[in-house]
């Protein structure tokens, strides 16, 4: 199955995590099934991507440090474009 970058930002958006599990099983990551595992990584994810508009990234940022995890200054945004195509 070919994932589209718009129905993997449309699954980030939304929170889906069906959705998100599929993706990833998809590319070949084998989700975490510990729920706060899964949630942290998908809200990295978020926090990083320059593709989602802000909110949404704040929305993460904050998610993350109400768990006590901080991003470091020095991690870059992801592409998402570029990892699908990899």
């Amino acid at each position: 199955m070919k994932l589209s970058h718009e129905d993997i930002l449309l699954a980030l958006v939304r929170l889906d995590e069906a959705a998100l599990r599929g993706h990833l099983t998809a590319i070949g990551i084998n989700p975490p099934e510990d729920p706060t595992a899964f949630w942290i990584g998908i809200h990295r994810v978020r926090a990083q991507m320059a593709e989602l508009p802000k909110a949404y990234r704040v929305e993460s940022r904050e998610w993350l440090r109400s768990i006590n995890i901080e991003l470091a200054p020095s991690q870059i945004m992801i592409d998402i474009k570029k990892v699908l195509a990899d």
